[in-house]
């Protein structure tokens, strides 16, 4: 079991509060200080370069809420499960 799986069922209560354009993904991690990590827990919200200032809760339900942007990796992960999506719904 991952350390930090226990945060995963507040992602999932309020991932409404990440709906928005420019939010790409959501997960549990770990802060980030000084682009070290610390040993405090956090929900990341990973969200496309391009995006212009997202505005997200500082915490939820207690928990840090931080705001990454998207690695290259990550984006096109992204675009391709998008696609993916696209073709399984016959779009």
């Amino acid at each position: 079991m991952n350390t930090l799986d226990h945060l995963i069922p507040k992602i999932k209560r309020n991932i409404k509060q990440f709906d928005m354009p420019g939010v790409l993904a959501v997960r549990p991690g770990f802060g980030v200080e000084k682009k070290w990590p610390t040993k405090e827990e956090a929900i990341v919200a990973i969200t496309s370069p391009k995006a212009k200032k997202i505005k997200l809760p500082s915490k939820i339900e207690g928990t840090p809420v931080e705001v990454r942007p998207a690695t290259d990796l990550e984006q096109f992960s992204h675009l391709t499960d998008r696609r993916s999506s696209s073709r399984a719904q016959g779009d």
